[in-house]
């Protein structure tokens, strides 16, 4: 089923992300969360990990100094249960 294939893709992207997060390294953490969040929204499965992974994705984005943007796809996410990543 390509749907569980690309949640357990989606999964592991989110593992690596948190992996870099611990390292301190916050580009590719950055990188990796947003694949997460990229292949976890585009399929109907794995709630629990589309709203780790997008939390995760939001919170690297404020510190960043991106926050117009998180609240932009938090916004998009809560109203209509999609996103759209402008990076």
């Amino acid at each position: 089923n390509p749907d569980i294939e690309t949640a357990y893709l989606g999964e592991a992207y989110y593992y690596l992300g948190q992996c870099y997060l611990k390292l301190g390294q916050k580009s590719e953490a950055t990188a990796s969360l947003r694949e997460a969040v990229r292949l976890l929204w585009k399929i109907n499965l794995t709630d629990y990990y589309k709203t780790l992974a997008l939390s995760e994705y939001s919170n690297i984005l404020r510190a960043a100094g991106r926050g117009y943007e998180a609240d932009l796809m938090l916004n998009e996410a809560t109203k209509t249960r999609r996103i759209t990543l402008l990076y």
